[in-house]
């Protein structure tokens, strides 16, 4: 089994976008100082860097207007531009390669954040707070640590869970959404704790038809706890279903996984919202094979 990285995809990716959300915060917040050209600059590179599409490109140009800003100024940056700066050397470093880029495939699970660059920022987050306790929190120094505090903290903190129980989650085959969110599992899933198979195969049809659920048109994703022994653990429906199959996982998902303390009704009406609209927005999967072979064995079927 590969060891647990201490940042995942899907980590470093949220903060990919919230450090273009700071850069483009820095250029509207500064907008009365600024040319029209230069704040522009600011929201624009921020957006491709949110968005992933050529964001190497995009974080050195968003740096390099960093620096002439703070150049322009003269003054020390304030903790909400000083986290702008610093996601940009972050998006910069890191190799090619997270989920969620716009116009780029993601890589399989041979996607790492370098571990000195790491260590780095967990050192950074203490000079945060020291810098807080001079300065004061302000809304602008909140986004500045929880950029950092989103990449300081280790997935190896919160482990994947470890028994003997077979976890699967059976999931729409035919919706764009529901394939695009299975890979993202699986790429933060590196100890292959999940397997997964579409609600249209054939073990999933015998599991459905067995526990009395439909068959097709589905409105439901369905998370079973252990594969080998069903009717001890049952099943799990919508967002109880979600976030049982993400609780597998380590790192920030097992706190994702905390969502479930919400009520269950309102999680549900959001969950029945995107699940009516999901063929709309984001279309019929068109099968694409698979970014790294080895994930073939985490499916019962495709």
């Amino acid at each position: 089994m590969p060891a647990a990285p201490a940042v995942l995809p899907s980590q470093y990716a949220l903060l990919r976008i919230l450090a273009g959300a700071a850069v483009a915060a820095t250029g509207l917040a500064a907008r009365n100082e600024l040319p029209g050209a230069a704040m522009a600059g600011f929201v624009l590179l921020g957006a491709a860097i949110a968005a992933g599409w050529r964001r190497r490109e995009a974080a050195a140009l968003g740096l390099g207007l960093w620096i002439w800003h703070f150049v322009r100024t003269g003054n020390w940056p304030a903790p909400g531009v000083l986290a702008a700066g610093l996601g940009c050397a972050l998006v910069l470093a890191a190799p090619a390669g997270e989920p969620l880029r716009l116009g780029a495939r993601a890589a399989g699970t041979a996607w790492h954040f370098p571990p000195p660059l790491f260590r780095g920022l967990q050192l950074g987050l203490i000079f945060a707070y020291a810098a807080l306790a001079w300065q004061g929190l302000t809304a602008a120094a909140a986004v500045g640590l929880l950029l950092l505090h989103l990449l300081a903290f280790d997935a190896r903190w919160l482990p994947a869970r470890r028994d003997d129980r077979r976890p699967v989650l059976l999931y729409d085959g035919d919706c764009g959404l529901c394939n695009a969110v299975v890979r993202l599992l699986l790429r933060d899933d590196i100890g292959g704790r999940l397997m997964f198979a579409p609600l249209q195969s054939e073990p999933a049809q015998a599991y459905l038809r067995a526990q009395g659920l439909p068959t097709r048109d589905f409105d439901s994703l369905v998370f079973v706890p252990d594969w080998s022994r069903p009717d001890r653990n049952g099943y799990r429906l919508r967002t109880d279903g979600a976030l049982g199959a993400v609780d597998e996982l380590g790192g920030l998902w097992r706190i994702v996984a905390w969502a479930r303390l919400l009520p269950a009704g309102l999680r549900d009406a959001a969950y029945k919202l995107v699940a009516r609209s999901r063929y709309a927005l984001f279309g019929t999967y068109r099968p694409t094979p698979l970014p790294d072979p080895e994930w073939e064995r985490r499916f019962l079927a495709r």
